[in-house]
């Protein structure tokens, strides 16, 4: 029955998702609202939102499985933690490029890059990552097929583990570093901002791997036992969080220093509040650490937690992107009008359409890949 819905589900987003992608490329950035003066939008976010998904979910597993021994507990689910991540970095990669004036023209990026834009670094960061990504995985994909091998290919993982973990670390530090360095929005500009790109990716990062666990591997003999440790993490992680970005509100607001303080405020205050203070603080962070501290041995309580970290989250990146571009345009947006001269951007229904598509595209590699390839150990089919 959960197949079928998650198939049915899969479908319908891609419908709606391609009539706007059809739509995006046949009229192009006219049935937007992202323009002159908010030119990051829902897109931009959306896409923010996935790589700390992807790149979390690495650094996390990565972590846990081979710098601090959980191998035995993990192992069997290492194939669904690349995929997962695949599953979110292709997406990521469509809406980004949907964004761009010129999607088409993304090589000139990995042929002829300005490595003195943090952009260009991404990009790099992005292909070297993926590369890392899709060989892990055909990599468990062999172990499975042919478990006679599995010690040597196993091996040889660990290593690339190894290799890609300062990757990762570098793609989310990177992503951060292209809105910290905006000096004209105070909210962005400074070196705090990369570093809570971190902490927000370890915090999603942990959310999925409990999700994956607790949902797939219940089979393992070390079900009950890591189940319970991942759900510590995610507390801790998330607890962690929330503390780190009380402090940055702290020192925000407490200065109140005019462009800072109001850029704050109209974030978590504005027209946006709710995504802030319902959706991630209170079913995103309240909720989940009530649930794991009240129950953190039950396994429900566990899985609830984990997907209410994961799929809360996803507000984030839209009050932190939308309303610091909005902030101290008054006299541009009076002294101008017209299309794309405003500051108030709400997503229009092509916008939403597009992220409908990502979901779908993303949610089709991962049950289609889940459905046909062997990603998955025996112990846990």
């Amino acid at each position: 029955m959960f197949k079928k819905a998650s198939y049915a589900l899969t479908a319908l987003a891609l419908i709606v998702g391609l009539w706007g992608l059809y739509l995006r490329m046949t009229t192009g950035h006219l049935d937007v609202n992202y323009g002159t003066y908010v030119v990051w939008g829902l897109w931009v976010a959306a896409y923010v939102y996935l790589v700390w998904l992807e790149v979390g979910t690495l650094l996390v597993f990565t972590s846990l499985n081979y710098v601090f021994g959980w191998n035995k507990a993990l192992a069997s689910i290492k194939g669904l933690v690349y995929l997962t991540a695949l599953a979110a970095l292709t997406p990521a990669l469509l809406l980004i490029a949907l964004d761009l004036g010129h999607p088409f023209r993304f090589w000139r990026a990995i042929l002829t890059p300005n490595f003195g834009s943090p952009m260009a670094w991404m990009v790099w960061f992005h292909v070297i990552y993926l590369v890392f990504l899709v060989a892990k995985l055909v990599l468990v994909m062999q172990a499975n097929r042919n478990p006679a091998k599995a010690e040597g290919i196993n091996k040889t993982l660990k290593t690339l583990a190894y290799i890609s973990l300062p990757f990762g670390v570098a793609l989310i530090i990177t992503v951060g570093s292209i809105f910290g360095v905006v000096s004209a929005h105070p909210l962005w500009q400074g070196s705090v901002l990369p570093l809570y790109f971190l902490i927000y990716s370890l915090v999603a990062g942990s959310g999925l791997v409990t999700l994956l666990y607790t949902s797939f591997a219940s089979a393992e003999p070390l079900f009950a036992e890591t189940t319970e440790k991942l759900g510590a993490l995610t507390k801790g992680l998330l607890a962690f969080g929330a503390v780190a970005v009380g402090i940055l509100g702290l020192v925000t607001l407490y200065p109140n220093v005019p462009a800072q303080a109001e850029s704050a405020r109209s974030a978590i205050f504005g027209s946006t509040w709710w995504v802030f203070w319902v959706l991630h603080f209170g079913l995103g962070v309240v909720l989940p650490l009530v649930l794991l501290i009240v129950a953190p041995k039950a396994k429900n309580a566990i899985l609830a937690a984990s997907a209410l970290v994961v799929t809360m989250l996803a507000g984030i990146p839209y009050i932190l992107i939308v309303p610091a571009q909005s902030f101290g345009m008054t006299a541009f947006t009076n002294a101008f009008t017209g299309e794309g001269l405003t500051a108030n951007y709400t997503p229009t229904s092509l916008e939403w359409q597009v992220v409908v598509l990502g979901l779908g595209v993303g949610l089709a590699v991962f049950l289609l890949a889940l459905q046909f390839l062997p990603v998955r150990a025996k112990e846990i089919r």
